[in-house]
């Protein structure tokens, strides 16, 4: 558990190199121990980097094995209708091979998340049934997490790690939910006097994610974290932010980005101990001419807490604000 507070001195802040040759990256998840970004060179032709190697990322195969060494899940476009594919790709060296994952009854599926060999996402049917999360466990046939209790209500699954699954249940007002491994073990997180949230992070303890009080137009979204259950809902904004969102919890932090001016895209990423007076602004050490950060999901290494992001540069051009350049990063945290 952290300490009463965040010791600034136990943080520092590292940009994941640029390939030669390439202006920008994003964050995408952990390769094992290794913080990895992807980048594209066009729109068939996506890679994956770390601090050591550059991978392509290929489609995927049907039937193609998924580990066992580390894994990278996400959604390709495919076919001649650009139709959504969850693929995960276990990664040997400097190859990784594709496996096309299974979504037998959906019209198209994707990938959000992945915890070792386990995969979650969303399935979109090809008619006018509803939406469903889904569990990939080694690339078998996915298990379909529904809402036993309102079986036409639509799933989707933002987060996994060890058993638990989360995300959310219902349509423009869904709620926070989490599963483990089952529609049976359905937990609603949905907090009352709220019209809509969504878990997207989970830890062994706690839940981290977002809830609107109203799904009005403009309504201010904030960041919350749960324990187990609905009740437990602690509002992590902070004093002053327009907007907020957690996604992700480890070691009894968590971690997401902030908005102070709605609508400004001058996001900053951000780290709670549990409360909002227990919090602070990670884009503060990020320093340079970045105008924003956030913050995609983080790992526990040994005595270090790695929160994995991406910052941005963005020019005012004609009453737009253009993204001119981006690259992942990660900040790094000294548990002890």
């Amino acid at each position: 558990m952290p300490d009463a507070g965040i010791d600034r001195s136990r943080l520092t802040f590292h940009l994941l190199p640029l390939p030669k040759g390439v202006k920008g990256t994003r964050a995408a998840g952990f390769l094992g121990d290794e913080p990895a970004g992807t980048y594209a060179k066009s729109t068939n032709k996506t890679f994956l980097c770390t601090t050591r190697v550059t991978i392509a990322l290929g489609t995927g195969e049907s039937g193609a094995p998924v580990g066992p060494e580390a894994v990278y899940a996400a959604t390709l476009w495919t076919g001649k209708k650009n139709t959504p594919q969850a693929v995960a790709w276990t990664i040997r060296g400097k190859e990784a091979i594709g496996s096309a994952l299974p979504a037998p009854g959906f019209g198209s599926s994707h990938a959000t998340a992945v915890a070792g060999l386990d995969v979650v996402g969303t399935g979109e049917p090809t008619g006018d049934g509803p939406s469903r999360a889904l569990l990939w466990k080694a690339g078998a046939a996915p298990v379909v997490l529904a809402n036993p209790g309102d079986p036409a209500a639509s799933t989707a699954a933002h987060a996994v790690a060890g058993d638990l699954q989360g995300g959310s249940s219902g349509g423009m007002a869904a709620g926070a939910c989490i599963w483990q491994g089952s529609t049976e073990s359905f937990v609603a997180l949905h907090p009352k006097d709220v019209d809509a949230s969504c878990v997207r992070a989970v830890s062994d303890t706690e839940q981290a994610g977002d809830f609107e009080p109203t799904v009005d137009t403009g309504a201010q979204k904030r960041a919350g974290l749960w324990r187990g259950r609905a009740d437990t809902l602690v509002d992590l904004t902070p004093d002053g932010a327009a907007n907020a969102a957690a996604t992700a919890c480890a070691a009894g932090f968590q971690a997401g980005w902030i908005e102070e001016t709605p609508r400004s895209q001058r996001f900053r990423a951000w780290l709670w101990a549990g409360s909002a007076a227990e919090s602070m602004d990670l884009h503060s050490l990020v320093g340079g001419d970045w105008t924003a950060s956030t913050i995609r999901c983080a790992q526990v290494q040994g005595d270090r807490l790695l929160l994995l992001g991406t910052v941005e540069r963005r020019q005012e051009s004609g009453g737009y604000k253009m993204l001119i350049a981006e690259q992942a990063c990660w900040w790094e945290y000294a548990l002890r």
